[in-house]
């Protein structure tokens, strides 16, 4: 760090500055991504759609430790890990017209349905 001509003071403020801004983004993912997750997982395609992310992650995961172990020359993966962090605002909109198509095919969603009572109320329209 030295070579870059950052001092004792340098470093920390540049460190603590990296930091604040890994936890800004990473908050801002799922506050981008987490709606249409919440909407996802009350429909019957949320179960595959979660295995699918999680295989893909354990997947791109075991390429990225193969790579790094050096018992790969490279990540085959990387191109695609690559467009995916390049592109986060289309992975949001893919994933919350994924939500959405999957609200609209969820056998119980009834047309014309109104609100869902509580449980324990009683429907006060009409008094």
């Amino acid at each position: 760090m030295s070579r870059l001509g950052l001092g004792r003071g340098s470093l920390l403020f540049s460190l603590f500055g990296f930091t604040i801004g890994i936890e800004i983004t990473q908050l801002l993912v799922v506050a981008l991504i987490m709606p249409s997750l919440v909407v996802l997982s009350r429909t019957p395609w949320y179960t595959p759609f979660r295995l699918a992310v999680a295989g893909s992650g354990l997947v791109l995961s075991m390429a990225w430790m193969l790579e790094r172990g050096t018992v790969t020359p490279a990540d085959p993966f990387a191109p695609a890990t690559e467009w995916l962090v390049a592109h986060p605002f289309v992975v949001a909109a893919a994933v919350a017209l994924l939500a959405a198509a999957g609200r609209e095919a969820s056998p119980d969603r009834q047309e014309g349905s109104g609100p869902v009572a509580l449980p324990g109320r009683a429907e006060t329209r009409g008094r």
